[in-house]
């Protein structure tokens, strides 16, 4: 058609022509507008949820209640380990089945601090990523919050072992940067109380004492607390089932032992962090984490300072001191210390070589009262049977019956000390030191009181009326709940 005919067209023909291209460019312009439509972007969960290589992670995250963290504004820089990289976890974190199944609230904790461990706030592609430390979402404490990365050219490595195998995985929060391995947030220093103990082969029956006796929560709590801790030997040291790890695993939970098991512990359980240079010089005593029993003190455990050296309850020795632990200190000592069960006079009568001295006692109520008064703080020192039997000889009796009620009251305060601090233990004593007795008051009279000897070979007493002749301390630091005993082998005599 020629341009002169074309234009010769009747105006209707024109414009119906005109009408047709304009009809087909606004159908073909539509078609091209629904091609164009972007799809809604997926947040930082939901890109992980379609992707079965982060199976794992999602059930992880769903677990730890951080999907809508996750899926929040942000934005955020995921770390996010593969499947392959949780398989290389010990149960239950190594499978998405496995954490599915996790209902331990310790373990979801653990899991969540895991997973803030691999996320850092920001929005940071590859290319923004640099060598030096990233601050992590995870709390920092017991361990680190922070991801040493290295970027060698397009290599990223974190804490030196994990690789970023899949970078800059787009999400509408932020990015995702796949990983080779879960990351493990490193110690920033000793850890609680519970995992010090775990970690130290020389804690080993400790350890499975407190799980038996099911302190470790406790012992794991912020705190902070002073434990003295008794080591392996010092354990073995006791009669079963209270001497060995396997033995005190299989105590009955609710038994008798396990009651008492557990007491044992928290009378080694100070509440509040006391190094060994806090602990005053002399004599002190420190209330534990048992409870006491009603209007009775067995849960004080009495420490003896004399340079560096801590001594507890007369007999044991702090061996290692000041163990640091995120929430408190541990002591390791010697022997494993046993809270009181009962008064003097209980445990008097419960040794059958003192049954002489409980039935003089019984001739001087006010002492005999005095012995079983649970709110005294005394020391006894508690002639034997046969201290008093070669007692009568010596004075050519033969029943202790001869022995006139005010003189056999004179000589029993002479075995009794009531002035501070009280419990006078063998390691409180020193040589030719003057001690005021009952017989003498507060104030020190040589007549009336008793002089102490101590020496390589252990510890003597005597009184004005034993003369030269000492009495030998042959059972010292008898712990009661109102004083300390210690067994001797002389009756102490005043001037008769």
């Amino acid at each position: 058609m020629s341009h002169s005919r074309f234009f010769r067209l009747p105006l209707w023909r024109y414009l119906t022509l005109l009408l047709v291209v304009l009809l087909g460019f606004t159908a073909t312009s539509c078609d091209d507008d629904d091609d164009d439509t972007p799809a809604t972007p997926q947040n930082i969960v939901q890109v992980a949820q379609g992707n079965p290589d982060f199976a794992a992670l999602v059930e992880a995250v769903t677990k730890a209640n951080l999907a809508t963290t996750l899926s929040g504004t942000g934005p955020y820089t995921v770390f996010a380990p593969t499947n392959a990289a949780f398989a290389k976890l010990d149960a239950p974190f190594n499978t998405a089945a496995n954490i599915k199944a996790i209902t331990d609230p310790a373990q979801i904790a653990a899991l969540s601090d895991i997973l803030l461990y691999h996320v850092l706030a920001g929005n940071k592609k590859a290319a923004d990523l640099s060598t030096g430390p990233q601050t992590t979402l995870k709390t920092a404490g017991a361990t680190t919050n922070v991801i040493n990365l290295t970027k060698t050219g397009t290599t990223i490595t974190l804490n030196g072992n994990t690789t970023v195998v899949t970078a800059d995985v787009a999400a509408s929060n932020g990015t995702i940067h796949a990983i080779d391995n879960v990351l493990t947030a490193a110690s920033t220093g000793p850890g609680n109380i519970v995992a010090v103990a775990q970690g130290n082969p020389d804690f080993s029956i400790l350890a499975a004492a407190v799980v038996k006796a099911d302190l470790v929560a406790t012992l794991s709590a912020p705190g902070p607390f002073t434990v003295l801790a008794p080591t392996n030997a010092a354990f073995a040291q006791l009669p079963a089932p209270f001497n060995t790890a396997t033995s005190i695993a299989a105590i009955p939970a609710g038994s008798a032992d396990f009651n008492k098991l557990r007491d044992i512990l928290l009378y080694h359980v100070l509440p509040s962090r006391i190094a060994a240079a806090d602990f005053p010089t002399g004599s002190s005593a420190q209330v534990t984490a048992k409870p006491a029993s009603t209007g009775v003190n067995d849960n004080t455990v009495y420490t003896s300072k004399t340079g560096t050296t801590i001594r507890l309850n007369g007999f044991a020795s702090v061996a290692t001191a000041d163990v640091p632990a995120s929430n408190g200190i541990i002591h390791a000592i010697d022997r494993v210390l046993m809270p009181p069960s009962g008064t003097i006079a209980a445990a008097a009568t419960a040794t059958p070589a003192l049954s002489t001295l409980v039935q003089a006692l019984g001739r001087v109520p006010a002492l005999l009262a005095a012995a079983n008064d649970p709110s005294a703080n005394v020391t006894v020192f508690a002639p034997t049977n046969a201290a008093f039997a070669q007692l009568l000889t010596d004075l050519n009796l033969t029943s202790l019956d001869q022995v006139s009620d005010a003189t056999l009251a004179r000589i029993l305060q002479l075995h009794i000390v009531s002035v501070p601090p009280g419990r006078f233990f063998s390691t409180d004593l020193t040589n030719n030191q003057s001690v005021p007795t009952l017989l003498s008051g507060t104030t020190p009279d040589a007549s009336n009181s008793l002089t102490v000897g101590v020496s390589a070979t252990g510890v003597t007493v005597r009184g004005v009326g034993n003369g030269t002749n000492n009495a030998n301390v042959t059972t010292a630091n008898i712990l009661a709940t109102n004083g300390v005993v210690h067994i001797i082998d002389r009756v102490l005599l005043p001037v008769l």
